[in-house]
This record gives structure tokens, C-alpha cells and sequence, in this order.
């Protein structure tokens, strides 16, 4: 999120809208790092970073909020100067060019310090959200296929979900081509260069939308900023799909699990309704450990038994999908904190997953299962341990 000088600042309402509508077992799943996108740092940078540490004291503590700053040495020393391009005025090509290099900057910035994780998204300074909105996005993403960007907002770039592994091509496409022309014209360019045959008629219904870009309806945030960053600049645009006046939980998406017919786990603290929910909508299992914990035993141990899945009518499948975050003490991941183990009507095996941070395996044919067994493993310097998802195919 970018920060200007507003006529009116939507930047406190923004964070605190976007931190009231996660769940509390999504908090482990998520980091908001907010760019004050400006190029020097003065007295005005100073008091805003003040307000926002006193106000988000404990997400900044806890590690979900990062407020961060470029150098100055990101912005060319012609800024204020470049040829305006499409007939835009001075001020704005200014305003323009500069919102590339600052999404840019995040992107790169998200890569290298948050490159482990799954997924970014770009959202602005003056939006609102849905309540449940990182369930419903990682919900949507999991449970589609080849896509480059998800579009939970149809306005400009709010809104826009990308595998963090792309990054890298997004960021330098932007610096590409941030002179010429504003940032979701980039990104239309883009898809346009990846996907399409410059000779093809029609790539944008063909190959495009609802292919490589889908689009998420109801819309999970909405744009309140009247007034922009560029100087006489009002901006009413409003996404009609999103209700504001009945702001209800974002619909989440039924996974394509085969029906279980028992749910059970040895932690105490994950009810029935949270086993349910995982399994059959990815809503987040989250053990958090702390010394006492540990020690005394209270809910979690090794070889403590975390999910298990039982069909009494053995199914047949062909992968194993399982997504999950892990936060430690330390800079350490050495193996994973937990295993899953699988039955048939004859005998029962640890799943070798090919990597420690893409859980997902493929079996060519695995029929009668009857059981899926998820254990903790390790909790060595471990935190917070969160399942996030679990598709079955």
C-alpha cells in the first residue's frame, strides 16, 4: 500500500478495516507491509510512522504489520521531469511514473523477504475489505489452476493476487515499461505478451479472462478514496459487487473433498466445527506454541495426532494437496513439523512430499483408502504451526 498526502488520510482506516476482517485463525497466515512511498525522509514521514506505531503497536510487535521506505536513490533524478506520454499533463505522468516504481519496489521487496510465502496481493491506502477475505482468497486461488492473477476488485490494481513466485516478471515488466504508461496498462500488457500470438484475433476472451486472469465475484474490497495523491484529482469509482451496507463474511468456497465420514483430532483446542471447516472450506488450523506449552505438555507433543480423516466407504485418489505456514523462533526449517500418513485396507505409509515448501505429491493410483493421518512431528524452536488447506483429489 502506497501512502501520499491526502486531502484526507484513509490510510488508519484502511489497516484497521483490513486487521478487524481476519479471522482470528487467519492472523498466523498474512503480513501487511505498508510503503510510505515518498522520497525523503522529513518531519512528515517521521510523525506518520509515529501515529502508525502508536496505533498498531501490537500488529507491528507481533510481526503482521511492516511499515517500510524506499531510498531515495530508488527514484531517477528526472522524475519530475519525464515526457508525458498520452497527453497527460506534467503532474500527472509525475504521479503516474512514480506509483510504478513504488508497486515495483514492493514487489521486490515482498520476493526477497517474504519469497517462501504462496501468495501477494496489491491493495491501495483508501479500501475496505470483506469479513474472511484471506480464506476466500486462498480458497479461489487454491482451488483454480494456471491462472497469473486473481481480480478480487475490478478497479485499477486494488485487489490484484499473484504467486509470489511471479514477482520477479511482474516487478520487471513495470520497470520495463514505467515511463510509458500506468500500471494496470502494464499488466493488460503483459498478459497480452505472455499468452497471446500477436497475430491471434479474440486472446483476450480466448486465452485471458477467466483463464489466466479470473475474477472474484462479490468484489472482497472496496475503493473509499475520494480524493487522490494527484493534486486535484477526485476519484469516485466504486465497485458495484461490493456491499457495503451488508457487509457480511466473504463466501467462502466449498473444497472438492470427498465426503469424510469422521473428523477427529488429539488437539484439545480444534473443535468438531474446526475440523469441519478445514477439511471441507480451508478455514486455517493454528497451534501456537509457547514455553509453558511445551513443557508442561498441555495440548500438543510430538506424535500428537492432528488431523484424521476417515472414510468408512474407502476412496480412490490421486493427490495429496496440503498447504501450510510454520513460523520459528528461529531461521530454521529443517524438515517439516509434521507428516502425513495414509491407509488402505492392507497396510499404512508416510507421504514423501518432494519439497518442504510445496506439500503437494501425485500418486499415478491409490485406491481403498480408508484413512488420512496428519502428525505433529517436530516442535522444535517452532511458534506457530497453521494448516491452511487440504485438497484430495
Amino acid at each position: 500500500m502506497s501512502l501520499e498526502t491526502l486531502k484526507k488520510d484513509y490510510l488508519h482506516e484502511t489497516i484497521q478495516d483490513c486487521l478487524d476482517n481476519i479471522r482470528p485463525e487467519e492472523a498466523s497466515l498474512v503480513t501487511f507491509v505498508v510503503l510510505i512511498a515518498e522520497k525523503q525522509f522529513d518531519q512528515n514521514v517521521n510523525e506518520t510512522v509515529i501515529a502508525l506505531n502508536n496505533k498498531f503497536e501490537t500488529a507491528i510487535e507481533n510481526g503482521i504489520l511492516q511499515v517500510i521506505m524506499p531510498p531515495s536513490f530508488w527514484y531517477p533524478p528526472d522524475l519530475d521531469f519525464i515526457e508525458p506520454t498520452f497527453n497527460d499533463s506534467q503532474e500527472r505522468m509525475v504521479w503516474r511514473t512514480k506509483q510504478n516504481l513504488d508497486y515495483a519496489y514492493l514487489m521486490i521487496y515482498a520476493k526477497y523477504f517474504f519469497g517462501f510465502t504462496d501468495y501477494y496481493i496489491q491493495l491501495e491506502d483508501d479500501v475496505v475489505s470483506k469479513t474472511g477475505y484471506i480464506s476466500a482468497m486462498t480458497v479461489f486461488a487454491d482451488t483454480n489452476k494456471e491462472w497469473f492473477a486473481c481480480d478480487f476488485s475490478k478497479l485499477g490494481f486494488i485487489g490484484k493476487l499473484f504467486y509470489t513466485n511471479h514477482l520477479p516478471l511482474l516487478s520487471n515488466f513495470i520497470l520495463l515499461f514505467y515511463r510509458e504508461k500506468p500500471v494496470d496498462w502494464i499488466l493488460d500488457q503483459l498478459f497480452l505478451v505472455k499468452y497471446c500470438n500477436h497475430e491471434e484475433g479474440g486472446c483476450i476472451k480466448k486465452r485471458i479472462n477467466g483463464v489466466r486472469r479470473l475474477y472474484h465475484k462479490p468484489a472482497l474490497f472496496q475503493h473509499i478514496g475520494r480524493y487522490s495523491s494527484l493534486s486535484g484529482k477526485v476519484q469516485s469509482l466504486k465497485d458495484s459487487s461490493f456491499k457495503l451496507k451488508t457487509k457480511v463474511a466473504a463466501p467462502i468456497q466449498h473444497s472438492e473433498n470427498k465426503k469424510a465420514d469422521q473428523l477427529s483430532s488429539n488437539v484439545s483446542l480444534f473443535t468438531l466445527d474446526n475440523l469441519e471447516n478445514f477439511y471441507n472450506y480451508s478455514t486455517p488450523l493454528v497451534i501456537t506454541f509457547n514455553q509453558t506449552s511445551i513443557d508442561d505438555n498441555h495440548f500438543a507433543v510430538k506424535g500428537t495426532t492432528l488431523l484424521k480423516i476417515k472414510y468408512f466407504n474407502p476412496i480412490e485418489i490421486s493427490s495429496i494437496g496440503l498447504r501450510y505456514f510454520v513460523r520459528y523462533r528461529q531461521n530454521v526449517a529443517n524438515k517439516l513439523p509434521f507428516k502425513v500418513n495414509i491407509c488402505d485396507e492392507n497396510y499404512c505409509f508416510d507421504v514423501e512430499f518432494p519439497h518442504i515448501l510445496h506439500l503437494k505429491v501425485s500418486f499415478k493410483e491409490f485406491q481403498n483408502v480408508s484413512s488420512i493421518t496428519v502428525v505433529l512431528d517436530e516442535i522444535v524452536d517452532i511458534e506457530t504451526v497453521s494448516l491452511t488447506s487440504l485438497l484430495i483429489t
